[in-house]
């Protein structure tokens, strides 16, 4: 537990921004008019815009070839499109309109595709700009891309599964309802690209990884490495008091190891570990905060110690005058994105893994070895807790690579030193990747090392402790660990200290760790192995619930 004092700082949503730089710029187009256009959307300021925008309106004038495409299949009504996404003022929005109405009156195509599945009227309809083109492009028959026309592919579906059922044909009725990737199938991706509200722009490329084996009945459909393109659909900062910052990502496109590509619709669904929220795919940044309840809570501090209060005090001022409340996510953020529609890859029906990405079966002597095992820390007052879930045979060096390797951090120790620190990461909105986990024992013994990984803010946050244990295995030495996932702030009753809320489907973090390490190649192979003595419904020591299998999963490291 940790004093109340930086929970009244976390109400008003203070976080940490991830270091993220600059989102690659898309290639260049390849049209002078498609150049205009898209010069046009890059621009920070109606100022730098308009020189572009008179440029493509001369462009028209003269006759340019509205139907050429740009990168990407991107065509100059794309671009125009995009560029009016971030049009700020009346001038420029009337300027849009004109070129827009220009370039469909000279024949461009409305329903063009981009390599992402998205026609003009996709970005138009994510836009928080004038209506107007709305209209104008649903009067010349707009309609959506077949990237995002859930309707188009549904309706595929039903007359395949019409002809079959007419032919009475149930072996073709059960290949009508068989796919690669059904319905739901949830994606673990990690960005290539980093992104942000401030320095994306609508029709930026980007780029993420598949980080775990997708199983589909028990067979590996996608395997880890697996790239997955899109495109940034919506970047909107937050202009003033009452605006959020927004994105709004499309992963459109898998390519295959062997660099085949299979269009996907999709959907985010998580930003792992942020301070922000994702609601129906649109990723929403903090609102302005909200002061009234540290307020309070500083009312309370003052009559208990008068200095700190007015420091903290101090330290907000200075806080409030630099809120950044930008959404800005580094490459190698997390994130789960599902399937939308149903996919089929044709003829490829199972991919090729590295065979230390999923469980083998276990020997009897590595079923003996976990069950000989403690399932169970404790506090130092001696209350049950977390549940042991993880043991890694390896050397001590091996333990600190396959961790720093998959980017966690070593978290240190709680004292007074890294209390303050804690306090100053958070009035000061930074990152503090090595803040202290509250001391569980396990067999009376403190955690040899204790590792963890967040991506904005301190409320959310994977974690996991690890034992050295006076086993071997086959010659190298034994590690026990217990990992839980921080996913919220609860207050214990008293009201005088907080403490983390673990996610109960503690399994989830059980392969969060087993992936993170396979895919950073530091597993030469793994095993899930049943403990019938773990309980599959418990509570940690601060009540919070603990649902498992019982498994461990047993990772012999490289």
């Amino acid at each position: 537990m940790i004093p109340l004092l930086l929970l009244w700082l976390s109400f008003v949503g203070l976080g940490f921004p991830t270091g993220g730089g600059q989102t690659q710029a898309s290639p260049q187009p390849s049209s002078p008019l498609i150049d205009a256009l898209y010069q046009a959307s890059r621009q920070e300021s109606e100022k730098t815009a308009a020189p572009f925008l008179e440029k493509a309106q001369d462009l028209l004038t003269q006759g340019a070839d509205v139907t050429i495409p740009g990168s990407h299949r991107r065509t100059a009504l794309h671009w125009a499109i995009i560029g009016a996404m971030s049009a700020r003022g009346e001038k420029p929005a009337r300027t849009y309109v004109d070129v827009v109405e220009q370039l469909l009156a000279r024949g461009a195509d409305v329903n063009a595709e981009d390599e992402f599945g998205a026609t003009p009227l996709d970005y138009q309809e994510n836009s928080p700009a004038t209506t107007e083109l709305t209209f104008l492009l649903l009067d010349n028959d707009a309609r959506n891309g077949s990237g995002r026309d859930e309707s188009a592919r549904l309706r595929t579906l039903l007359e395949n599964l019409t002809s079959a059922s007419t032919a009475g044909d149930t072996s073709l009725i059960r290949a009508a309802l068989t796919f690669d990737l059904p319905i739901g199938t949830a994606l673990q991706v990690r960005l290539s690209t980093p992104i942000g509200s401030n320095t994306s722009r609508a029709g930026d490329v980007i780029e993420a990884v598949v980080t775990a084996p997708v199983l589909v009945e028990g067979r590996v459909k996608l395997a880890p490495k697996t790239r997955i393109q899109g495109t940034v659909m919506l970047s909107q900062k937050a202009a003033n008091d009452f605006e959020r910052a927004q994105l709004i990502l499309s992963f459109a496109n898998l390519i295959h190891l062997d660099n085949s590509k299979t269009p996907v619709l999709t959907r985010l669904v998580d930003v792992d570990n942020a301070r922000e929220s994702v609601q129906a795919g649109r990723i929403l940044g903090l609102p302005h905060p909200n002061y009234s309840k540290l307020t309070w809570g500083l009312r309370a501090l003052v009559m208990a110690d008068p200095v700190l209060s007015y420091s903290v005090e101090s330290a907000l001022f200075v806080r409030d005058k630099e809120y950044k409340r930008a959404i800005a996510y580094a490459a190698g953020t997390d994130m789960t994105v599902t399937i939308e529609t149903p996919v089929t890859f044709g003829s490829r029906t199972e991919v090729a893994t590295d065979p230390s990405s999923v469980p083998a079966p276990p020997d009897a002597a590595l079923v003996e070895l976990v069950q000989s095992e403690p399932v169970r820390t404790e506090t130092p007052g001696r209350t049950p807790s977390d549940l042991t879930n993880l043991l890694f045979i390896g050397s001590k060096a091996q333990v600190e690579k396959a961790f720093h390797a998959a980017g966690w951090s070593e978290a240190a120790e709680a004292n007074l030193t890294s209390d303050l620190k804690t306090f100053a990461a958070v009035a000061e909105s930074r990152g503090y990747r090595s803040a202290p986990v509250s001391l569980l024992l396990l067999d009376g013994q403190k955690p040899d090392v204790v590792y963890q990984k967040q991506t904005n803010t301190f409320a959310k946050r994977h974690h996991i402790r690890i034992w050295r244990t006076p086993a071997t295995f086959q010659n190298a030495d034994v590690w026990i660990a217990a990992a839980t996932h921080d996913i919220g702030i609860g207050v214990e009753k008293a009201g005088r200290e907080w403490f983390h809320r673990i996610d109960p489907q503690v399994d989830r973090e059980r392969s969060k760790v087993t992936n993170d390490l396979a895919f950073a190649g530091a597993v030469r192979s793994q095993y899930l192995v049943d403990r019938p003595k773990a309980p599959r419904d418990a509570t940690n020591a601060t009540g919070d619930k603990i649902l498992t299998d019982g498994k461990m999963a047993v990772l012999i490291l490289q």
